[in-house]
């Protein structure tokens, strides 16, 4: 009994070890052939990441161009407000700070809810 089980002990693993082969040979020729594809076509692929490096720059100045003229937009913004709303602040701080405001009537919250 213990030779019988001694034999599928071996052959479990002699067909665990032609699987990983097989898998192992299958791998090594899959890389073979994407080497020689990468090899064939090397000047193609660098042209092409050379076309996408320059449009990135492209993209890259377009967007700090943008960046440029939105942030002198805000600055010609906040200067225009401040010059405008400088004389504002201090006539709104005037008219409405000392203002004395009546307490609402109970009669009139409570209509409101």
């Amino acid at each position: 009994m213990s030779w019988q089980m001694g034999n599928q002990n071996k052959s479990l693993t002699s067909r665990t070890t032609e699987a990983f082969s097989a898998l192992c040979l299958f791998l090594a020729v899959t890389y073979a052939g994407f080497s020689v594809i990468a090899f064939l076509f090397n000047e193609v692929v660098l042209e092409e990441m050379e076309q996408e490096d320059q449009e990135y720059d492209l993209f890259e100045e377009k967007v700090l161009q943008l960046q440029r003229q939105s942030s002198m937009r805000r600055q010609s913004s906040i200067a225009s407000q401040a010059s405008r709303g400088s004389t504002r602040i201090g006539s709104n701080i005037s008219r409405h700070s000392f203002r004395k405001e009546e307490p609402a009537s109970d009669d009139y919250q409570l209509e409101s809810l």
